[in-house]
């Protein structure tokens, strides 16, 4: 599964880390990177991850 999401860099690298951590035993991936385009959704709840 592949979701894509608009965010700041901050927010993006604090989701990839705990979504890392919290689910490492399911070999989770979560890339962050700076393709981002103005049609991709905002970050769910970004301002929770600031």
């Amino acid at each position: 599964m592949r979701l894509d999401y608009q965010a700041s860099a901050e927010q993006a690298q604090s989701v990839a880390d705990e979504l890392a951590q919290s689910f490492s035993a399911l070999e989770l991936q979560a890339t962050v990177d700076d393709d981002v385009q103005p049609n991709m959704p905002l970050l769910p709840c970004a301002e929770l991850w600031e």
